[in-house]
């Protein structure tokens, strides 16, 4: 997992994780109050299911929203989903 990348939007720098290597991205937007770590568990049962090659086909990214986690900005209550879909 590469945690704590970032990149900017809108001026306000965002905070990203990213695990495998492959070239389908699976892109989760995480809920308020959740992390990656919640699907670790899928994870190792896809990686199971694909022999050991679910990292090597897939790159899962997942960023922290605007004013959460590891990202900076306006508070959440703050933020309108114009900001949130031009950050995705």
């Amino acid at each position: 997992s590469e945690a704590g990348r970032d990149f900017q939007s809108d001026g306000v720098i965002l905070s990203y994780e990213r695990i495998g290597v492959g070239k389908n991205i699976i892109f989760l937007c995480n809920g308020v109050g959740t992390a990656l770590y919640m699907w670790f568990p899928i994870f190792f049962a896809l990686e199971k299911l694909y022999k050991g090659q679910f990292f090597n086909k897939y790159t899962i990214i997942a960023p922290s929203y605007r004013g959460l986690y590891k990202s900076n900005g306006d508070k959440p209550l703050n933020i309108n989903n114009n900001k949130y879909t031009n950050d995705l």
